[in-house]
């Protein structure tokens, strides 16, 4: 999932790699470095499946009655830019572990990797591609989560089907679902794995300045695929799952203002099918519970069970 576009031209190879330049590889080469990386992806994968084993019967995205509307309305849950989110810190707190790591270790690595996280750097994020989220949760029995993202209990939540969700990402390729995990050390000795596989097969093989280049921008791409599960601690309540699909800046996708800023999303097409329960929150008065089952009916989803969240307000 690097979200890379590879182009051919005549017999070689225009690698793009965000984070240093544009190379030429030789068929051979080319060659040669997929196997290189797939020695490199292969143990990062095998942690990754460490990390994925939780998969809940059911996820739960909340929001208020007016986003609601428009998911229901365009059956799209939007996904938008990891830099834009409610909270700015969330994507920081990562990068900034992440690039301690690296830090550290600036005289072993390339000076391109060592400065790629930086708070200049964030590995061309907004310049070369975006990363898009969206963010579901695996309960929705936490007063918390009804607080700070359904007005404040009056919203509401929307339950989709794991396992419908798993099909739409195994037949679209578009996007990821994947747990967060919480904690600082976790990510550094990820961060700490990653950085000394790079460095073993890098001595093991022998690559000119361009293939190197290539070779550790796709290092750069397994520490930010990595970097992109973790959150602060503080927000381990949530038991968060998250939607996550890294494009070009490129690749199309749409724009809203919130508060007085724009920001980048994609939509992705998973209401439809995986949407099976609708759950209002403890402040949905009993008249907007009647209105919002008649506005699932005229839309399309009737069979979609409409509930009430059984939690105090306060």
């Amino acid at each position: 999932m690097t979200g890379r576009k590879r182009l051919w031209k005549s017999e070689a190879r225009i690698i793009k790699s965000g984070i240093f330049k544009e190379i030429t590889l030789s068929p051979s080469r080319i060659q040669f470095l997929d196997q290189l990386k797939t020695r490199l992806h292969e143990p990062i994968l095998e942690m990754w499946k460490e990390w994925d084993e939780h998969e809940p019967r059911a996820l739960y995205h909340f929001t208020n009655i007016e986003k609601l509307k428009k998911i229901v309305r365009s059956k799209m849950l939007w996904a938008s830019d990891v830099l834009k989110l409610n909270d700015p810190t969330e994507f920081l707190y990562a990068t900034e572990a992440a690039n301690f790591v690296l830090k550290c270790r600036w005289s072993e690595l390339p000076v391109n990797i060592s400065d790629s996280f930086s708070p200049q750097g964030q590995v061309g994020l907004g310049r070369v591609w975006r990363i898009y989220v969206a963010s579901l949760c695996a309960r929705c029995d936490r007063l918390g989560l009804w607080w700070r993202y359904a007005d404040s209990g009056n919203g509401v939540a929307l339950e989709f089907s794991y396992s419908d969700i798993a099909d739409i990402v195994q037949r679209t390729k578009q996007f990821a679902v994947i747990p967060m995990r919480y904690g600082r050390l976790p990510l550094l000795d990820a961060t700490e794995f990653i950085c000394d596989l790079g460095l073993t097969l890098a001595h093991e093989a022998d690559l000119s300045f361009d293939e190197a280049s290539e070779f550790w921008s796709e290092v750069c791409l397994r520490i930010l695929n990595s970097l992109l599960r973790f959150k602060h601690p503080v927000y381990m309540e949530e038991q968060e799952l998250r939607t996550i699909s890294i494009c070009d800046v490129a690749e199309p996708c749409f724009t809203r203002r919130q508060d007085e800023e724009l920001i980048h999303y994609i939509e992705l097409p998973i209401v439809q099918p995986a949407l099976k329960r609708l759950i209002t929150g403890p402040g949905v008065t009993t008249h907007t519970r009647k209105e919002l089952r008649s506005f699932l009916d005229d839309n399309g989803f009737g069979l979609v069970e409409l509930l009430s969240v059984n939690l105090p307000l306060r």
